[in-house]
């Protein structure tokens, strides 16, 4: 095995020496990083950017205090003066404003000052937590 000019497979977990990559009759593998002081850092790299990227929307956020504080300030009152009857159409129409974490933070905002609660940082968290788990799914 030749080490001078060794790569490894692109591997979550940290490699201790240099591998060579393996090879295959008239093939080379698609993916390799060469290896820096005996860690794949492109390889941690990657799955640190990949873990923030996915975090969580409302990472502070309750859904069950989110319900609690959705009936306190009688939300769907006002929802379901909008829609005409079922208040929770709000959240499922096709031409919903809401369409990430970003957008729907805002919409709270606004939201409250019509019921005229000034809801502190916390209570977004938590109204977020609550509409994402029961309606939007955003990861």
């Amino acid at each position: 095995m030749n080490l001078d000019n060794s790569f490894a497979i692109v591997s979550p977990l940290p490699c201790r020496e240099k591998v060579e990559a393996a090879s295959f009759r008239n093939s080379t593998p698609i993916l390799t990083f060469p290896l820096k002081g005996g860690r794949n850092w492109y390889a941690l790299i990657f799955l640190l950017l990949w873990g923030t990227a996915h975090a969580a929307p409302f990472p502070g956020g309750d859904a069950t205090t989110g319900k609690k504080l959705f009936d306190k300030y009688q939300c769907n009152n006002c929802h379901r003066a909008k829609m005409g009857g079922d208040g929770s159409a709000i959240f499922t129409r096709p031409d919903h404003k809401v369409t990430s974490p970003e957008k729907m933070a805002a919409q709270i905002k606004m939201c409250s000052g019509n019921v005229g609660a000034n809801l502190t940082p916390e209570e977004i968290q938590h109204l977020g937590a609550y509409l994402n788990q029961t309606y939007y799914k955003f990861r």
